[in-house]
């Protein structure tokens, strides 16, 4: 049979009437022991008290017993052993996992930091709140539109290994890989600016994220600032998300902790506003930026020297036979 999308609409309709059936008030108690990943155990016991919401217990048992079952099929199709089960992996299977897994703790951690260092510069501008309040506001208003974006960058790090894969890991692969990446890259700019034009456009709508008209006033110019940081952004996480479907972790932790000292630096020099503390995103997204095209036109797997290298390779194997 074929799949049919189920839309937010459909969904919304079956819980509701899933909760007429039953009957149910805020008053009712939901025990359920299947797990998240059944169809009746995802709806009946985690999206419909959703809609209520009633008090729900998920019993510890139903994941013994989920796990019990799948590591029993995992021996049934001896996808694994009890040898395999408990031998240590060698160094060598795990080692770029483990490379990579801390290359991207190490990103965190400096993102982290960056964030701190901004709302440490926030809450010390002044004693009423105001400069915290409108940087929130600011903030909110800005992520809406950067949600679009992260789903374009999460999209990027899937369709590169996938496309070089798809061709093997010959010249034709990378190809394709590069072409799907420089357009990735254009509609990560294009997407950039719409969102940040429907950004600047909703400037009216601060009042609906605070009644105070002085944070109000005081968030306008950082959501304007936003805006016109949003085609940067939207190049800087599509680049990123590159980076990472090459598996350049270690070059992507490395990016953002340059990003974060000269994020530090700015903020020391201009961070004494809120519009002062937007304008030093500008620093830490170009310099995110720099390392991400660098990487893309430059010594990355798809940069365009290293695919004439293979390239060269070839014609000096023929050219010598």
């Amino acid at each position: 049979p074929k799949g049919v999308m189920i839309s937010h609409g459909n969904l919304a309709h079956n819980l509701a009437l899933i909760v007429q059936a039953l009957g149910a008030s805020p008053a009712t108690v939901n025990v359920s022991w299947l797990p998240q990943y059944h169809d009746m155990g995802l709806v009946g016991g985690y999206l419909v008290p959703l809609t209520i919401p009633p008090p729900t217990c998920g019993s510890g048992p139903a994941e013994v017993t989920s796990a019990f079952l799948y590591i029993r099929t995992m021996f049934a199709r001896k996808i694994i052993t009890a040898k395999s089960m408990f031998r240590v992996p060698s160094f060598r299977a795990i080692g770029a996992l483990m490379v990579g897994g801390a290359a991207v703790q190490l990103r965190s951690v400096a993102q982290n930091v960056t964030f701190l260092a901004v709302m440490r510069a926030i809450l010390t501008m002044d004693e009423t709140g105001a400069a915290a309040a409108a940087h929130t506001v600011s903030a909110q208003m800005f992520q809406l539109g950067v949600i679009a974006i992260l789903a374009l960058s999460t999209l990027a790090s899937i369709l590169i290994p996938q496309r070089i894969n798809a061709a093997g890991a010959g010249p034709g692969g990378k190809r394709e890989a590069k072409k799907v990446a420089d357009r990735l890259l254009v509609w990560g700019l294009v997407l950039g600016v719409l969102l940040g034009g429907l950004q600047a456009s909703a400037l009216p709508a601060i009042q609906y994220f605070t009644p105070l008209e002085n944070v109000q006033e005081m968030a306008r110019a950082p959501v304007l600032i936003g805006a016109v940081q949003m085609p940067l952004n939207g190049l800087v996480f599509v680049c990123e998300g590159l980076m990472q479907g090459h598996q350049a972790f270690a070059r992507l932790a490395g990016g953002m902790f340059v990003s974060t000292a000269l994020m530090i630096g700015a903020l020391k020099i201009w961070g004494t506003t809120v519009e002062g503390v937007w304008c030093c995103f500008f620093v830490f997204n170009v310099s995110r930026l720099a390392f991400g095209l660098r990487h893309h036109f430059y010594d990355g797997p798809i940069a365009p020297r290293n695919m004439q290298k293979p390239r060269d390779a070839r014609e000096r194997s023929i050219a010598l036979r």
